[in-house]
Parts: C-alpha cells; structure tokens; sequence
C-alpha cells in the first residue's frame, strides 16, 4: 500500500462515519464523501479531494492529526475550525462542516480534526506568481486590482467581526478557474474583543517577507499588520517579486524596518502607485484601515469592474451571480452606516449647497419633473470607446410643500434621475433617464482606465454592477458632477 493509500485509509477509519475510499463503497455504505486523491500534505496537515456522495460536487478535506503537537499547534488547529465557521463570504474559503475524533479514554482529548471547505481548482497565488516570473508574465494592472480586490473584501469581513488573519501571503489566496479567489489558512487567526485597544496582539505569527515592521519592533500590533501583508501582496502582484526580499531572516527584518523599496513598474497608475505607498508605510496610523480603502476611487473601479465580470460572463451563472453582488453590497451598506454614526456621534452637518435652475415654460419629461438640479454639457462613453457630446442633468419633481433654497439643504423629492440627450433642445423628445433609486456610486477613474487614456474621467455605477463613463472638460467640472451626484446619493464624504 502506498503512503497516500495509507493516509486515506487513516482518515476514512477515523471519520468511519463521514468517508469512504472510493465511490462504491461510499454509495453501498451510505457515507456522505468518497475521497478521490491526497492534493498535498504539509507541517499543518493533509489536503484531499473528496466527492459528495449525493451530487458528486468537488470539496477539499483538511485532515489535521493533533497527537504529538506541542499545545500551541493544537489551539492554532482548532482556532481555524472556530474562525472559518465565523466567516461566510465569497472571497473566503467556506468551512462546510468539520469532525472531530476524540480519545474513547478522554473525549475532551481531540485527537484528530477534518474540515470540509471549498474547492478551489488552480492552485494557489504564490504558484501562479512563481510561473509567471519565470516566463516574464506579468499582470496587468487591472488584473491585479481584481485580484488584490477580492482579498481586501475577504480582509474587510475578517477585521469586521474582530478577527486579525496574521497570515496575509500569496501561498494562502487560493485561485478559482472562474478568476475568483479564497482567503485560506486561519490558523494563525487571532479573535479579540470590540472592546480592547487597537493594538490587540503580541505573538508574532506569519511568514517574514509579508511581516510589518511593528512587529519586527516588537511592539504591540493590530489589524493594520494585515494591511500591511496586504501591501506586500499587491506589490507582488505587480511586480511578481516581494518588496522585501532577502536571504536570511535578518535581511529581511532590515530592509522592511528601512521601508526602501524599488519603485513599481513606470507604467504602474500614480492611483495605484499611492495604494501601494499607503499600505506599506513603517508607521501603522498612516495606512488606512479596511473599511478607509474600499472608499478610495481605484477600489472603487476595482470593484464595480469585479462586479461587471460576474454579471457578464457564463462562468457566474447561478447563485453566484446573487451571491458576490450581495456580499459586495452588504459591505457597502456597512461602509455606510459606519460613516452616518461617525457623523452622528461628531453630531455636526456636512450639508453641500445645490446649485439649482428650474426650467421655465418647460414641459415635463414623461413625469421627470421640471426642477433641475445640475446639467452641463458633458462626454459619454459610447460601447465602440468613442467619446461622444451629450447633455446630462439632474431632473426632479419636488415633494408638495417643498421648495428649493440656495445655499439650504436639499429638499425632498417625488423623484430624482440622472437624465441623458443629445443636447438640451431634444431632451423633451428624447432622453435616457435613469432613477436614482438604480444607481449606487460614482467615483473618478484614472485615464488608464478609460480604455483610451482619457482624462477627467468619472463612472456612474449602477446596482446592477453596470456603469457609464463620463468625461468632463477638466478635473474641477468632473469634481463638480461627482459632488452633486453624491449628495443626491446621499453617500458625500462625511470624513
């Protein structure tokens, strides 16, 4: 018998309930999973691949024999049991459900643990890097924003429900032939209480290229060491080597602690540039938290682009098309509530005065109303990239009793659209008019962005993960549109 017949076996005796060595046996025997191959074994345990009985859907078994480990390594084992059930979210590798085989002398003594999690079938990134620096493939741009997108989003759900990963790297993002990813290994995940400091930790975990310099200091650390790891991932990514290399341990505790890095690629967006300088800054109160960059605009694009993947390609048919938008909104929502009680609890007024034009002698447009907030003149990307002249305004119908005041805040409405035509005069006759109620961001898109380096550029994103491209004649007009959006989106900078 070879050692993986071996290991199978093992695993099937201990988990007698659960598994069976092949499908035969587990359909004759009525047992939930047939193993099919052993995927790897390391210092954490041993990956299998296993069926579903029932549907024959694919799942990776995490076996993880706790005899012989020192105490540490057992509470590490368990932990990531208790961690990856806390967590349900798309760019996070899902727990279906684990076992646990206890002493018959002891049954508090757990021998030997199984998790049954997601399948991710194109191995992990830290592979994916090392082949394509050996063939000078690197990513594009915004194919390591898409990338680097999913983990910050999977970052975001961890530290919301008080959790520190402390193991951020490559090795540990596991890649799906769609082009998703899964955060994995939480084995070094450490839960703390919303009450306690910031600075909740003083173990040092994870692996040293990735390792932020606080904790090379010594020195108590936060959720800001993931962000950290964060960085070093995105860099790796766009550049298919770490920032802080060396060949010993001490080598690379000294150029992370200098903070000196070589610059990114002469092509790389100064937007993306700035992320990259934010995250791996020396001093943790200058990177931004989690919730901080998926409000910067390049994570913005990020994911509105990752959003327009699912929705248009047939590899997301199914319930994965409802969960991603979900989970990505729910985090918005989140975003959002946090910023109204910062707001609330400063109990101070961000109210923007609106500039407004009412139409006289104008006809309303099929119900539009005849008060317009904003308008202007304005390019719109057409679907052959073209920019193209349009007329673009805010249009509304006031609630009765409401009236506008320049300089006041802004009344309420029956209805509020973002309205498009060809130019002011044919606006009567014809217009694209969008509800605001269908829209849900707007942010600034970097000219590299554009699809022909245009400048001024902004996107109006919709619920659907759709969005329109716009291009204003100059960075303070693209500025003014956004502003004016925002506020009637209600979602204007309350920093």
């Amino acid at each position: 018998m070879s050692s993986s017949d071996a290991m199978i076996s093992r695993i099937c005796k201990a988990f007698s309930g659960a598994f069976a060595k092949d499908e035969a046996t587990a359909r004759e025997q009525g047992k939930k999973y047939w193993i099919k191959r052993i995927l790897g074994s390391g210092a954490t345990g041993t990956v299998l691949c296993a069926k579903r009985t029932s549907d024959g859907e694919t799942f990776a078994v995490k076996a993880v024999d706790l005899e012989g480990m020192s105490e540490g390594d057992r509470n590490r084992a368990q932990a990531e049991v208790h961690c990856l059930m806390n967590c349900d979210f798309f760019s996070i590798l899902k727990c279906h459900e684990d076992f646990a085989k206890s002493d018959p002398q002891n049954e508090e003594n757990v021998l030997m643990i199984a998790l049954v999690l997601d399948y991710a079938n194109a191995g992990d990134l830290r592979q994916e890097i090392k082949s394509r620096a050996k063939t000078s493939r690197s990513f594009r741009e915004h194919e390591a924003g898409l990338l680097f997108i999913q983990v910050l989003l999977a970052l975001h759900h961890v530290h919301s429900r008080h959790m520190i990963h402390r193991d951020i790297k490559s090795a540990n993002i596991l890649l799906c032939s769609n082009g998703l990813v899964k955060l994995g290994d939480f084995g070094f995940t450490k839960m703390y209480s919303a009450t306690v400091s910031d600075d909740v930790g003083k173990t040092f975990c994870g692996t040293p290229y990735y390792v932020a310099p606080e904790i090379w200091r010594r020195k108590p650390y936060s959720k800001k060491a993931d962000l950290f790891s964060l960085g070093v991932l995105l860099y790796e990514l766009l550049t298919l080597r770490r920032p802080f290399d060396g060949d010993s341990m001490r080598d690379v505790m000294h150029k992370t602690l200098s903070g000196q890095y070589d610059p990114l690629p002469p092509e790389t967006s100064a937007e993306m540039v700035e992320l990259v300088s934010l995250l791996l800054s020396s001093d943790p109160k200058a990177r931004p938290c989690s919730g901080k960059l998926l409000d910067m605009p390049i994570c913005k694009l990020f994911m509105s682009g990752l959003l327009e993947i699912v929705r248009a390609q047939e590899s997301f048919e199914g319930t994965l098309r409802e969960i991603i938008p979900a989970a990505v909104l729910g985090v918005k929502e989140m975003l959002k509530a946090e910023k109204k009680l910062a707001v609330k609890q400063m109990d101070e007024s961000y109210s923007t005065p609106v500039s407004t034009v009412v139409l006289e002698g104008a006809t309303p447009c099929a119900g539009l109303g005849d008060v317009t907030l904003y308008e202007g003149i304005i390019k719109k990307q057409s679907s052959d990239m073209a920019w193209k002249r349009r007329y673009l305004c805010i249009r509304g119908e006031l609630e009765d009793g409401e009236e506008i005041s320049v300089g006041g805040k802004l009344p309420k409405f029956k209805s509020l659209h973002l309205v498009l035509a060809i130019t002011k005069d044919t606006l009567q006759r014809q217009c694209v008019a969008t509800p605001f109620d269908d829209l849900e961001d707007v942010f600034p898109v970097p000219s590299k962005y554009t699809g022909s380096n245009a400048p001024n550029v902004f996107a109006v994103a919709f619920k659907t993960g759709c969005r329109l491209l716009f291009q204003a004649r100059g960075p303070a007009e693209r500025d003014a549109w956004m502003q004016k959006i925002q506020e009637v989106l209600g979602i204007d900078d309350l920093d």
